[in-house]
């Protein structure tokens, strides 16, 4: 997993780089590929929501990151301390409030995360 700022390039090179607030690349023969990293790259984009520009994380950056063959986009909304995640292919979000549950292809086991734990430990 990687943390911003730390560049994620376009592979139509229009506008040069994004920057996620969190991202996981795929490992390319068990070793994670060069960096600058590739959107396709990327497994996971994850976007902590803008109160300034919200239709910006919920349409533009989830259309850039899975039109762009990332499989999992999620916006967190750190007041309602809910996270939406959209997966490629699939028209909605699903609103996670409790439980999020990741496990992406050749990954033994699954992440998991319980929310309300995660927003107390960072909220209070």
């Amino acid at each position: 997993m990687t943390a911003a700022p730390s560049d994620v390039h376009r592979s139509d090179r229009r506008r040069n780089r994004v920057q996620p607030d969190i991202f996981v690349v795929r490992l390319v023969d068990g070793k994670r590929p060069p960096y600058p990293f590739d959107l396709a790259d990327l497994l996971l984009a994850v976007e902590v929501e803008s109160q300034s520009n919200q239709a910006y994380d919920h349409q533009t950056k989830r259309e850039l990151y899975l039109s762009s063959g990332v499989p999992e986009y999620w916006i967190v909304n750190a007041n309602a301390r809910t996270i939406a995640r959209w997966r490629a292919g699939e028209e909605s979000a699903e609103l996670l409030a409790t439980r999020l549950v990741w496990h992406p292809a050749g990954m033994p086991s699954p992440f998991t995360i319980d929310l309300p734990e995660l927003f107390d430990d960072a909220f209070g």
